[in-house]
């Protein structure tokens, strides 16, 4: 394999949509480059070879880890072994941090250099992985311009060009704006991507949504990852489910979204929401004991205070989502409120270009331009 291979890894749907736009935009800079790595169906339209589909590689929490475990393991080895045979001339790990600290560790062993994409958010937990990242990464990129002052305070210089998500959503945002207003205020309902967060959160979206009844239009976001036959029940709700990405969010007056990337979208296209998240037990208790933040949300996190309302765990009632949900429909100094917290930080995050800065910065660190192009 020629020095102008690449590897590129992501474990989930975000980072790969992210990797994704800056491979496009390195193949533009330079058609020789070879990519491959792990990811998903955005990543491989834009030119990458996938040893593995991200399908396998999803898990959220502790229990999840443990139970794909064997299956992970094997996805690591492969790719280490990859790394033997390819000598690739640079490694782009993006996100995912469990699997990718382990991996930046043996690229830098052999050798090769190792660029970051999007910051594991140590800020908010498990803040000892940044000595490992320290020794191991040789270009951080974070996506929140407050990590640029913690990551100097830890010895790390990163770069910020502005959130990935403003590339991805600024075109969306603007058809949104240009859409014709639905016949009922229409709630979004986004219950995650995985196929467990489904299980523990589609049977709280059917009752909130029964008790808000048929005043409402009730849309659904369906990730590509869930079958359609595990969004069933609430009969009476007349749910309507929707396949292609961003279509709720595009559709929504307001929406409930699960904890994760999708608040950020919401966030970026002026939907105001609220936030719940459910999972086991044990982990919300492992979570709760190394967390180093008292919310949950990006957008209350960047703001310093509460936006947007979470219910997490017990606190993510029917009825309690419900009445959120309806203040915000029908109150409008409410939801302007909410609105007008979420356009500041919209604002904070960058102008349109990030993918196409991003790549620059790589392609002239690392030498990727083609001998025409200096």
């Amino acid at each position: 394999m020629s020095n102008n291979s690449i590897l590129i890894i992501s474990g989930e749907q975000s980072g790969e949509t992210y990797a994704g736009m800056i491979v496009h935009e390195l193949l533009q800079r330079n058609p020789s480059l070879n990519f491959y790595g792990t990811g998903g169906e955005r990543m491989k339209s834009a030119g990458v070879e996938l040893l593995h589909h991200i399908n396998q590689m999803a898990v959220v929490g502790i229990s999840e880890v443990v139970r794909k475990y064997r299956t992970l393991r094997n996805i690591f080895n492969d790719v280490v072994a990859s790394i033997q045979e390819r000598s690739p001339r640079l490694a782009i790990l993006v996100d995912y941090p469990g699997f990718n600290l382990k991996l930046a560790a043996i690229l830098k062993q052999r050798g090769i250099p190792v660029v970051w994409f999007m910051a594991p958010q140590v800020w908010a937990w498990k803040e000892s992985r940044v000595k490992q990242m320290r020794r191991v990464i040789d270009t951080l990129i974070v996506g929140f311009q407050f990590e640029v002052e913690y990551f100097r305070k830890h010895g790390i210089t990163p770069h910020y060009f502005g959130h990935p998500l403003v590339d991805l959503l600024t075109e969306l945002e603007s058809q949104k704006r240009a859409a014709l207003p639905n016949a009922k205020t229409t709630i979004a309902y986004l219950p995650g991507s995985r196929k467990g967060e489904i299980a523990r959160h589609w049977p709280l979206v059917v009752e909130v949504a029964t008790l808000l009844g048929d005043q409402f239009r009730h849309v659904v976001q369906r990730a590509p990852s869930i079958p359609e036959g595990m969004l069933r029940g609430g009969d009476g709700v007349g749910f309507e489910i929707l396949h292609q990405p961003h279509a709720a969010l595009m559709q929504a007056d307001v929406a409930l979204v699960k904890s994760g990337t999708s608040t950020m979208e919401a966030t970026m296209l002026g939907v105001p929401y609220a936030l719940f998240y459910q999972t086991s037990a044990i982990n919300y208790a492992i979570f709760s004991r190394i967390a180093k933040v008292h919310q949950l949300g990006i957008a209350n996190i960047i703001a310093g205070k509460e936006i947007v309302r979470e219910f997490l765990q017990k606190q993510a009632t029917p009825q309690a989502v419900a009445d959120e949900l309806r203040k915000l429909a029908t109150n409008p100094e409410y939801r302007g409120q909410v609105t007008a917290g979420l356009q500041q930080v919209r604002d904070s995050l960058g102008q349109p270009g990030v993918h196409s800065r991003i790549a620059e910065h790589i392609a002239r660190t690392y030498g990727l331009l083609p001998a025409n192009n200096p």
